[in-house]
């Protein structure tokens, strides 16, 4: 990745060994470089980036410096100055659309029914089942937001790659469980069963493999928010299939809980890396800024 011109001053002393990494390129920085010039040279090649350099001199015996031997140089350490890739708007616009098809999808087929429709009671699946009156209503909100899934996870950029896959993957399944609606009568469907199942865990589960090591990254994106996210979803997960097996009277209540939470995790995770990324925005114009007034800088 070439270097913008003028961003990199003259080195006063030979080389010091600084390297950047942006986009899987690595350009070589001339030093010296110190905690005050580093970002704004940093700022010149792009929003993300990572630099390393060479461990300090150690003192010898005696006291006095040991020179770096240029041909067996020490390993560099990586120093993270940036932030994760950021969310594209498509993104945002499918996490935001998932939770409105899902919930609007169900409480419209449920004003449609010719017959009054319990929701604490009855299942979202049994809207889209055949011989339910305008079932097309929630077979096409449960594809739509199956295919939302899809494309968040593809635009979910900060998150870790297993996370986004599972996520993905909860995506395809809930689009799968629209395309095989359960029988008139409530008999059951083996498919249907299968990939509601698929959706349900993969939807519960991807929070606790999208989490990132990075100080950057956004705090929906770490350790401990991932895990409370994941264990509030799988909780829920477990309320829906108990009342399920059970045959209790509010598996609809439970299943519209966990549906509901499972499309607003998305959102939530999306917002909170525009949220990082605007705060990173600031944080690079203002070393921009403190670079442009140091003498030499770019």
């Amino acid at each position: 990745m070439p270097l913008q011109p003028g961003c990199v001053p003259e080195p006063e002393v030979p080389p010091a060994g600084w390297r950047v990494q942006a986009s899987r390129h690595d350009v070589e920085l001339p030093g010296p470089v110190n905690a005050a010039t580093s970002m704004s040279r940093v700022c010149c090649l792009a929003p993300q980036v990572r630099v390393r350099r060479r461990p300090p001199e150690r003192a010898g015996r005696g006291g006095s410096r040991t020179e770096l031997d240029p041909d067996h140089p020490p390993a560099p350490r990586w120093h993270t100055v940036g932030v994760v890739r950021g969310v594209p708007g498509w993104g945002v616009v499918s996490a935001a659309a998932a939770p409105v098809l899902l919930i609007g999808g169900w409480t419209v087929a449920a004003g449609l029914q010719p017959r009054h429709f319990n929701a604490v009671a009855s299942t979202i699946s049994s809207l889209a089942a055949e011989g339910a009156a305008d079932r097309w209503v929630m077979t096409l909100a449960l594809a739509g937001t199956g295919a939302c899934y899809v494309v968040t996870g593809l635009a979910l950029r900060p998150a870790a790659l297993p996370g986004r896959l599972i996520l993905m993957a909860g995506g395809v399944a809930t689009v799968l469980v629209a395309a095989n609606p359960e029988p008139a009568g409530g008999g059951g469907s083996l498919p249907h069963t299968f990939w509601a199942a698929v959706a349900f865990t993969a939807l519960a589960a991807w929070p606790l493999a999208a989490w990132r090591r990075e100080q950057a990254a956004p705090a929906g994106l770490r350790a401990a928010v991932s895990a409370w996210a994941g264990g509030v979803l799988i909780g829920l997960l477990g309320w829906f299939g108990a009342e399920l097996a059970a045959g209790g009277r509010q598996v609809g209540l439970a299943e519209r809980i966990l549906a509901g939470g499972q499309a607003v995790w998305p959102l939530a995770l999306v917002l909170a890396c525009l949220l990082s990324q605007s705060r990173a925005g600031r944080r690079r114009a203002a070393a921009g800024e403190a670079g442009l007034r140091a003498p030499g800088s770019c």
